[in-house]
């Protein structure tokens, strides 16, 4: 009888062994990272206990088989985890478990060298492009890099963040970057906002043009395009942590040349006491006196103009939830009720999010199937097709709008915002006005984050590979049927439909 109490004890050591190391990839991506030893250790030791258990001659033979079949399948289920999964050790559902470093903190050049071989291996795994082997200009980079940072003795984060860069720029994909996560590290420019609103430009930095300095810094943006590189080049120009990773040292004053509206030029030098955190920048423009409440601004919302039967839903992020669902179905209820014409869909400020919000829209709108995206997913040692081919489009029929759509594009619409105008062209349902998008539809995508214990970075890496709907236009941005100058899209919109009026 003790024996078989015992035989019960290590049979239930071992079922909540089994359970645990079939739960790790789970709590790895739900909870908190693991070292990457952790799922060979855990797999040999259910190695030793199907082993042990197989010898077992006082168990019967079925229950050693069941033994061996579940030790096997949790063995698979925990290698799995780690060089199948792509989101293994990825920090996005648990950032706030780490520590993020300022931009001007230091730390060694052999931790810095650590970090970039961490991050490397990681993106050997899971980027699509790395899956028959590293392409060659980056391999090139990376030995340059380490290289360099063998000379050094300490290095600031924003310049680790600088070299990371260099090496993850080579992939021309927007999505893998490195970036400071520490919020003390996003220092802006305290003038700026008057300069913004006097329709000041920044046309050069310490004498040289601001053109000029893209095209030397240009290896230090992660970019599908060059015109969407250069519109986040121009947003940092006014962010000192950036600044520092482009090499400036605003100790010495950094001297910006603004050209005016009125054609005058002229020079201001600042210093790093004029680059604040975002709550200093508003108290020092009297920004917080004007906000009315300390809400955000919604992220999607709709106006109604009847003079032009014109229904405008502004979308600045794709977060597929309730809210984004309550405000389709609110416009386009109001749409059917004053019987209005005309839909437009402003994501010009749009940098991505969920895809699924535009499957959402679509079901408002009178189409039976669509073109939906192929794609290709990265597992590991495996490459797999995830193509969506035809979708059924599961029309809200009480609520079908039969009228014209237009989306207002800009550079800065990106990845799920540049996927939702790219489902309106490519299948037809409708018009886009302005520019072209900021990344181009055949691109990498979806993202694991990875955190770099040393510098405290943040590196994002794509796990997919996207595909243009419509094949014949592979390779192309998501061009305009209108094009027009940021800032004249609403004026263009208006023109069409004055236009179709006559």
């Amino acid at each position: 009888m003790k024996m078989k109490k015992a035989n019960w004890i290590i049979f239930g050591v071992i079922t909540v062994f089994y359970i645990a190391a079939m739960a790790m990839p789970f709590i790895n991506i739900f909870c908190v990272s693991m070292p990457d030893f952790l799922p060979i250790a855990v797999a040999l030791v259910l190695l030793m206990f199907i082993i042990v258990g197989w010898k077992n001659g006082k168990a019967k033979t079925a229950v050693r088989i069941v033994n061996v079949c579940i030790g096997i399948f949790a063995i698979m289920i925990c290698l799995a985890g780690e060089y199948l999964n792509p989101w293994w050790n990825s920090i996005s559902e648990h950032p706030n478990s780490y520590t993020f470093l300022n931009y001007n903190e230091k730390i060694s050049g052999k931790d810095a060298i650590a970090d970039i071989d961490y991050a490397m291996k990681y993106v050997r795994k899971i980027h699509p492009l790395c899956y028959k082997g590293m392409p060659d200009g980056v391999e090139k980079q990376y030995q340059d890099v380490v290289d360099y940072l063998k000379g050094k003795d300490e290095v600031e984060v924003a310049e680790v963040q600088a070299e990371l860069q260099s090496i993850l720029s080579q992939f021309h994909d927007g999505h893998t970057s490195a970036a400071i996560w520490n919020d003390d590290s996003y220092l802006y420019l305290n003038e700026w906002y008057k300069h913004e609103i006097a329709g000041d430009q920044i046309i050069a930095i310490n004498g040289i043009g601001v053109d000029n300095i893209y095209d030397e810094k240009l290896n230090l943006y992660s970019a599908d395009s060059k015109e969407y590189g250069y519109a986040r080049f121009c947003n940092d120009v006014t962010d000192l942590s950036a600044l520092t990773m482009l090499g400036y040292n605003a100790d010495d004053g950094i001297t910006y040349t603004f050209l005016k509206p009125s054609g005058e030029k002229t020079d201001e030098t600042y210093y790093t006491k004029d680059y604040v955190t975002y709550d200093q920048y508003c108290r020092y423009n009297n920004l917080d006196e004007t906000e009315e409440s300390d809400e955000e601004d919604p992220f999607v919302y709709y106006t109604i103009d009847t003079d032009r039967s014109l229904a405008t839903l502004t979308l600045n992020s794709c977060n597929y939830n309730q809210e984004y669902r309550n405000c389709l179905k609110s416009m386009f209820t109001e749409i059917q009720d004053k019987n209005i014409q005309n839909v437009a869909v402003d994501l010009r400020n749009n940098g991505g999010g969920a895809s699924a919000v535009v499957n959402e829209f679509i079901r408002y709108l009178n189409v039976d199937t669509y073109r939906g995206m192929g794609s290709k997913v990265r597992y590991g040692c495996f490459y797999v097709n995830a193509n969506e081919g035809i979708c059924k489009n599961k029309k809200y029929n009480d609520l079908t709008f039969k009228g014209n759509v237009y989306v207002l594009t800009s550079v800065y619409t990106y990845s799920s915002a540049m996927d939702f105008a790219m489902y309106i062209k490519d299948n037809n349902m409708g018009k886009i006005i302005g520019q072209a998008s900021g990344n181009n539809p055949s691109s990498y995508g979806d993202i694991s984050q990875i955190y770099l214990k040393n510098s405290g970075l943040v590196m994002s890496v794509s796990i997919k590979k996207w595909y243009r709907i419509d094949p014949q236009k592979d390779g192309e941005l998501i061009e305009p049927d209108f094009e027009c100058s940021p800032g004249d899209e609403f004026e263009k919109l208006y023109s069409i439909i004055d236009t179709k009026k006559q």
